[in-house]
C-alpha cells in the first residue's frame, strides 16, 4: 500500500493539541507517511484571530496551511476531522476535490438535514451551561470531558492535558460563539464531492446524535461504521478502533 499523508481537522473550541498521542498513533502506522493536525482559525496556535463566520473560510485557512506543509504535494492525502472539523472537511473536498484521496467524517452533522437538537443535543446544552460556569480550567475541561467521553479511564489519562491546553491557549467566548454561528449556517453542496468519503460515528455519542451521521450517510451513500460505546471524541474512547476502520476505508 502506498503511504499517505494524513491531515486532522478538530470540532469545536478544540485544538490539535486535543488529539493527544493519537496524531503519533496514525503515524506510526505502515500506511502513514506523516499525520499533520491542524488548528482552525481562532484556536490552538491561532486563538488570538478571530473565527470565521463561515465554515468556507475556514476551509479556505486550511487549505492555505495545508499548501505550506513540509510534504510531497504528489503524495496521497486524507482527511481526517471530527464534527465541525468534517464540516470543513467536506467544503475542502468540494471546493479541491483534486487534492484528496479520502475524506474522512466523524460524528458529523449538517443543518439541512439534521435538526438543531440531534446536532447539539439538549444533554450537551446543560452540559455547555455546566461548563460556562465552572471557574477554574480543570474544572471546566472535567465537565467537558464529561459530556463528549464515554471512557472513564480515557477522560483521566488526558485531563491535565486539556487542563494545560487550556491555560496557554484557552479559546476566546467569541471565537467559540462565531464557530457555532458558522456550525449553524453550513448548508451541503448540492453535489457530493467526487473524492471518496466515508463515516465514523459513536452510537453512544451524547453531544451530537450518531442519525446526524446516518443522515449522511445515507443522503450521499456513504460507507458508515458505528462503534457500539464511544461517545462523541470517538479517537479518544477507541483509537485503534478508528485506527482498524481507517485501515480498512483505505483497502477499499
Amino acid at each position: 500500500m502506498e503511504q499517505i499523508d494524513f491531515v486532522l481537522l478538530r470540532g469545536l473550541a478544540r485544538e490539535a493539541g486535543h488529539w493527544g498521542n493519537f496524531v503519533d498513533r496514525v503515524e506510526s502506522q505502515d500506511f502513514c507517511q506523516s499525520a499533520y493536525a491542524l488548528d482552525l482559525p481562532g484556536m490552538g496556535r491561532f486563538h488570538k484571530i478571530s473565527s470565521p463566520l463561515s465554515v468556507g473560510e475556514m476551509a479556505e485557512f486550511i487549505m492555505a496551511e495545508i499548501e505550506q506543509l513540509p510534504r510531497n504535494p504528489r503524495a496521497p492525502l486524507v482527511l481526517l476531522s471530527v464534527s465541525l472539523g468534517s464540516m470543513v472537511a467536506i467544503e475542502l473536498a468540494h471546493r479541491y476535490p483534486q487534492k484528496f484521496s479520502k475524506i474522512i467524517l466523524m460524528n458529523v452533522s449538517v443543518a439541512s438535514l439534521s435538526p438543531i437538537h440531534h446536532r447539539l443535543m439538549l444533554s450537551a446544552w446543560k452540559s455547555m451551561v455546566k461548563i460556562m460556569a465552572q471557574k477554574s480550567p480543570r474544572a471546566r475541561e472535567q465537565a467537558v470531558l464529561q459530556m463528549v467521553s464515554n471512557n472513564a479511564e480515557a477522560q483521566g489519562r488526558v485531563l491535565s492535558q486539556w487542563e494545560e491546553i487550556a491555560k496557554k491557549r484557552s479559546p476566546k467566548p467569541a471565537n467559540v460563539l462565531r464557530q457555532l454561528i458558522a456550525a449553524a449556517a453550513f448548508r451541503l453542496p448540492k453535489q457530493r464531492p467526487l473524492c471518496p468519503m466515508v463515516i465514523f460515528a459513536s452510537e453512544s455519542d451524547r453531544m451530537v446524535d450518531v442519525r446526524c451521521s446516518k443522515k449522511l450517510a445515507q443522503h450521499w451513500q456513504i460507507p458508515i461504521h458505528t462503534h457500539p460505546s464511544a461517545g462523541h471524541e470517538l479517537a479518544l474512547d477507541a483509537p485503534e478502533w478508528v485506527i482498524e476502520k481507517v485501515a480498512e476505508s483505505l483497502s477499499l
